[in-house]
């Protein structure tokens, strides 16, 4: 907006990131799936719903990318403030149909096949 980002996501190819990379043996094979690790929406375009057009576009921009499946590890209980849902609300990914797969610590590992 005016020159400046608004928002920003990180969706990498989960075997090239290490913070959600399953290793060998995962299942999908690590590079069929692009992991979502966070959001960095710029304060005055929070509550927008900008993290629901950037996680559209990640959905859709995946086939082209010869992925399978788009992961997200929102937290797995609601939470207060702007810094604690930087991964993105379960209700968001809801939303879009991905389905939960396994509660890991706080978060929730959900999945979506496109």
């Amino acid at each position: 907006v005016d020159g400046k980002p608004a928002g920003w996501v990180n969706a990498s190819r989960r075997a090239d990131y290490g913070l959600y990379r399953l290793g060998e043996g995962a299942d999908p094979a690590d590079a069929d799936v692009v992991g979502i690790s966070c959001f960095i929406i710029a304060p005055p375009y929070r509550r927008h719903r900008l993290a629901d057009t950037l996680l559209t576009r990640v959905v859709a921009d995946a086939p082209g990318r010869g992925v399978a499946y788009v992961e997200a590890y929102p937290p797995t209980e609601s939470r207060e403030g702007d810094g604690a849902n930087f991964r993105g609300p379960r209700a968001m990914y809801e939303a879009h149909g991905f389905e939960p797969l396994e509660e890991r610590g706080r978060n929730t590992v959900m999945r979506l096949k496109v």
